[in-house]
């Protein structure tokens, strides 16, 4: 099992309501409960496939302050984990 202060592939979170482990993409885990939008590369979905549209995704800049709040918090439990170069 990777070091929970190393980020790889999957950012392991480790919540303590029991002994529930989760793991997640660092993008699943960033903007979990977000929506995203239709655009063809969303920020917050990812590369989409069928039908979507191509005018840019504007997810982060639409963001209000409360979501901007919560995106800032998830940012600070990540920002100083190493990364593994070798498994990108």
């Amino acid at each position: 099992m990777a070091d929970s202060s190393t980020i790889g592939c999957n950012f392991l979170l480790y919540e303590t309501f029991g002994v529930m482990k989760m793991e997640m993409t660092v993008r699943e885990f960033l903007f979990r409960d977000m929506k995203g939008c239709m655009d063809g590369n969303c920020v917050v979905t990812g590369k989409r496939t069928g039908m979507h549209t191509n005018g840019g995704c504007h997810c982060i800049q639409n963001l209000g302050r409360a979501h901007m709040s919560i995106l800032a918090s998830r940012l600070s439990v990540i920002a100083d984990k190493k990364v593994n170069l070798d498994s990108v």
